[in-house]
């Protein structure tokens, strides 16, 4: 029974050695052996014949999917962080005139629509904020 277990760990360290010079071999070369055995996955085509695994075109439509949900997420993004900072902007201002005692009439209100009805003025803006609030001001024709 000895000389099983020994024959058992002697076999399970050759079959690891293998295993580990097979994958220092794939780091080294680029997994060449991934490629191999990708390149010979077969799959059916739409009418019913066999051709051999082109990534290209099978990962493009998910590729594109990928792309356009990439896109909707980066709008989303981008809508998402214009507000927030319109959020802070007026939180500012607000918060300036009520920490200095102006009138409380000049309190910023922000619409429904996501617009102001004036420009801050009791904070600094520079000019990329000023353009940036341009397009969130309320004009009177609107």
């Amino acid at each position: 029974m000895k000389h099983k277990k020994g024959f058992l760990k002697y076999y399970l360290a050759i079959i690891g050695l293998i295993v580990l010079s097979i994958f220092v071999y794939n780091q080294k070369s680029d997994s060449a052996i991934l490629h191999w055995f990708v390149n010979r996955i077969k799959f059916k085509d739409v009418d019913g014949s066999i051709k051999s695994f082109d990534g290209k075109i099978q990962f493009q439509s998910e590729i594109e999917k990928m792309q356009h949900d990439l896109d909707k997420t980066n709008k989303r993004l981008t809508w998402c962080v214009n507000h927030m900072t319109l959020l802070a902007i007026l939180a500012n201002e607000n918060m300036e005139i009520i920490s200095k005692g102006h009138d409380r009439s000049q309190l910023i209100f922000l619409n429904e629509d996501w617009t102001i009805n004036k420009m801050p003025k009791y904070i600094k803006l520079d000019q990329d904020d000023k353009e940036f609030l341009q397009q969130f001001l309320r004009t009177k024709d609107q």
